[in-house]
């Protein structure tokens, strides 16, 4: 019946090479290059990929450099012990990096992106539910550009 004084805790750490299809469009910026064309055709050949963008690149003597991820991610959930529990307060903290994306992506490849929100919830019925929260995400580029974003999001939900 009542939530008051609750608390969850979620966490994970992820790392791994070519495991960006598992993040929906995380690519890092790396894409496959331009094949060469000395001869200057028309069309310019290109490469036909049979694996996505970010996953990994091809050097120039055919060998596969997969791209590098490191992941993590923590949230906590609390109830606040009055109305029985009806009001709750969440925050999250994210983070990506890779050491390799500057290597294949060049200097406007993503090096690490942080993300850390905040958000109060009631459910001031028991079925309606407001929330609003406050978001920040930091974007590293590899050369060292920070590109910063705020967001803050009131959201009503009917629930039947």
């Amino acid at each position: 019946k009542s939530h008051a004084g609750a608390l969850t805790f979620v966490g994970e750490i992820v790392y791994g090479r070519g495991t960006s299809d598992l993040y929906s469009g995380l690519n890092g910026g790396v894409t496959f290059p331009a094949l060469p064309n000395p001869t200057m055709l028309t069309p310019a050949p290109t490469y036909s990929q049979d694996i996505d963008n970010g996953i990994g690149v091809y050097d120039a003597d055919g060998a596969l450099h997969l791209i590098e991820w490191t992941t993590g991610l923590a949230s906590l959930q609390y109830y606040l012990p009055v109305l029985e529990g009806r009001i709750w307060l969440s925050a999250m903290y994210s983070r990506s990096v890779s050491p390799n994306t500057k290597l294949y992506g060049g200097a406007s490849a993503r090096k690490q992106l942080d993300y850390a929100s905040g958000a109060i919830f009631s459910d001031v019925l028991p079925s309606v539910r407001v929330g609003l929260e406050y978001g920040v995400m930091i974007d590293h580029s590899a050369s060292v550009v920070i590109a910063t974003n705020h967001r803050v999001n009131f959201a009503a939900w009917y629930l039947f």
